[in-house]
């Protein structure tokens, strides 16, 4: 389990499995029951911001819906996935609900 998520791990389900899921993708695979099936990343916006100076990479990191993960680019690096994905500092991910998938 990812560090980012022992503080909601109640709200993990680590029986749940994305089909076909790129091999690439499954480290930072997570069943959240209010998101549904994601993938911990870090958006972008949060790396050029003031708000990660003082901040541990895996304290960024948030659930992202892993259609939007799959219909656009991201990076690994050092164990951590990069992607542009809007992020608002009081409600955090925030993407169309069509991406969510349970």
């Amino acid at each position: 389990m990812r560090k980012s998520i022992q503080s909601i791990k109640h709200m993990v389900d680590q029986t749940k499995v994305f089909p076909e899921l790129p091999s690439e993708l499954q480290p930072f695979y997570v069943y959240v029951y209010d998101n549904g099936h994601c993938v911990m990343g870090i958006a972008k916006s949060l790396m050029s911001s003031e708000f990660s100076k003082n901040t541990e990479l895996w304290e960024l990191e948030s659930a992202i819906p892993i259609k939007y993960v799959l219909e656009h680019e991201f990076q690994i690096r050092d164990s951590y996935l990069f992607i542009d994905v809007p992020y608002n500092l009081t409600f955090g991910i925030d993407v169309d609900d069509k991406y969510l998938e349970f």
